[in-house]
């Protein structure tokens, strides 16, 4: 059983390697570092999942996302992915979205969606919380990036997701 006071960072859970994951911290507690809570879906159990020592800070401009399998801290533009789910030493720096020129540095929200096979990266950021959100493909390689246009694409406040094909049902 996991404690009662914990408040979840984002509403949807991300899926990975057979669990559930949210961002969490404990209510009354904003000094302490923020933390992955973790259900697993076989044992029907939660536990704590660290984040990488480096992000040792209460910052609810955390994302928690999913890539290539693996679960995925964006932080101060930094790109993580733990590689080993549940090894806290498995944390790994992707990239730094710093690097690039504008529009990434001064934006308030950069979200990760997809890393193709040629390490090209699909991202979301936005400048303001009401803004309409943006998306840029980065090449990872040479630290360039461009915007990327979608056809037929209506113009009103979205969000993409990357899906997945699974047997698991979303509503439990």
């Amino acid at each position: 059983m996991f404690p009662s006071d914990i408040v979840f960072t984002q509403r949807s859970g991300k899926h990975v390697s057979g669990t559930i994951n949210w961002l969490a911290f404990l209510r009354g507690h904003h000094s302490d570092p923020l933390f992955i809570v973790s259900f697993d879906l076989d044992k029907e159990s939660y536990q704590k999942v660290f984040l990488p020592g480096e992000i040792n800070v209460f910052n609810l401009t955390l994302t928690l996302s999913v890539l290539r399998d693996c679960l995925c801290i964006i932080y101060d533009h930094d790109v993580w992915v733990m590689k080993e789910y549940g090894i806290k030493e498995s944390w790994s720096k992707l990239f730094n979205l710093s690097y690039m020129q504008d529009p990434i540095k001064t934006s308030i929200s950069t979200k990760v969606l997809y890393i193709f096979e040629d390490d090209n990266v699909l991202l979301e950021f936005s400048y303001h919380v009401h803004e309409k959100k943006k998306y840029i493909l980065y090449d990872s390689k040479n630290g360039t990036f461009k915007n990327a246009a979608f056809r037929n694409a209506v113009m009103f406040q979205h969000t993409l997701q990357v899906c997945v094909e699974s047997l698991i049902s979303p509503c439990f």
